[in-house]
């Protein structure tokens, strides 16, 4: 069976568009969600870790977390031992726990 050109196309086909309003209930749902995030506040991990750390702790975590250090790197860095370094952070993400 040979299959027509796309100018053979019946107009009913074409007109299946004017069937949709030109705004749908979705639409008016996606905005509605769109704005929303807006109003959503961000979270920002080092701001909450200078408040509820000490200087030394933040410093630590910092540098385990964010700059990928081992903790026998951080320990050099700081003049610490690295079985030092590993209680200072284990208790500052302790600290860290309950205000998350």
């Amino acid at each position: 069976m040979k299959t027509k050109p796309w100018r053979y196309v019946s107009k009913e086909l074409w007109q299946m568009d004017r069937l949709n309003p030109p705004e749908s209930p979705e639409d008016e749902w996606i905005k509605n969600i769109e704005g929303s995030y807006d109003q959503i506040e961000t979270f920002n991990a080092q701001e909450l870790m200078k408040k509820v750390l000490t200087k030394q702790e933040h410093e630590i975590v910092d540098m385990i977390l964010y700059d990928g250090l081992t903790f026998r790197e951080a320990g050099l860095k700081i003049k610490r031992c690295k079985q030092r370094v590993w209680q200072i952070y284990k208790g500052a993400l302790a600290k860290l726990e309950p205000e998350i």
